[in-house]
């Protein structure tokens, strides 16, 4: 009798083992957030994801699929127990315009038929920011200036010069720059800008270019309606 309980023991340790055996796949972060990218400065985005195989079996990475041509992946695919390898991704953002974006890898293994989504997250920001992409000018703005507001990392921005063009003139325009002491969400420098309307100009509109010393953002254009 008493043999017979320990085979049973035996066999029910040995069935356990039996269900839970086999690979086990861990990604401690499934998301990775990038530093906000000022366009221009870099042409890509590089993310890196640690799969480690917490089981007892070798676990295969059957799929990693990127959600687009412009990411590009490279992995060991097969991962021994108690053993790790990465996932190194790169997503290629020549021609992204400012704005936020979301890239995501999808991740098939033999551990089950469950599906593990990466995700690369990441924004491009403007070298230089603005307030305002339009400004009216009337009577009162001969001797009073408009304020803007610019915004840059780059702590000694300057404005080298601003125009009004219209009807195939170019008008140099009087303007007042100043470092503030704030900063915005994105940790940017705020810069003030004070136009004073441009002298002879006609009633109409036209563009502003404010030039910069930005070695990314060399110029801005706004909108300038004179009433």
């Amino acid at each position: 009798m008493l043999k017979f309980i320990q085979f049973c023991s035996t066999a029910l340790i040995l069935s356990s083992y039996a269900v839970f055996a086999g690979p086990k796949m861990e990604i401690e972060n499934t998301t990775f957030n990038s530093p906000d990218i000022i366009i221009g400065t870099t042409t890509k985005v590089t993310a890196t994801f640690t799969v480690k195989n917490v089981g007892d079996a070798p676990l295969k990475l059957t799929t990693v699929k990127p959600s687009c041509g412009c990411t590009v992946v490279k992995f060991d695919s097969t991962i021994q127990p108690g053993k790790s390898t990465n996932i190194e991704s790169v997503v290629n953002i020549p021609g992204y315009r400012v704005g936020n974006y979301s890239k995501n890898i999808t991740v098939k293994s033999n551990v089950d038929d469950s599906t593990t989504r990466l995700f690369i997250k990441f924004s491009i920001i403007s070298a230089v920011g603005i307030s305002d992409h339009a400004v009216d000018f009337n009577s009162s703005s001969v001797s009073k200036p408009l304020s803007i507001t610019l915004s840059s990392k780059k702590e000694d921005l300057k404005v080298n010069s601003v125009q009004y063009i219209a009807d195939s003139l170019t008008i140099p325009m009087k303007f007042n720059w100043a470092k503030t002491d704030s900063v915005n969400d994105q940790g940017m420098r705020i810069f003030k800008l004070d136009l004073f309307q441009p002298p002879n100009a006609k009633k109409g509109t036209g563009k502003i270019t404010i030039a910069l010393n930005h070695e990314n953002q060399k110029e801005i254009t706004i909108t300038g309606n004179i009433h």
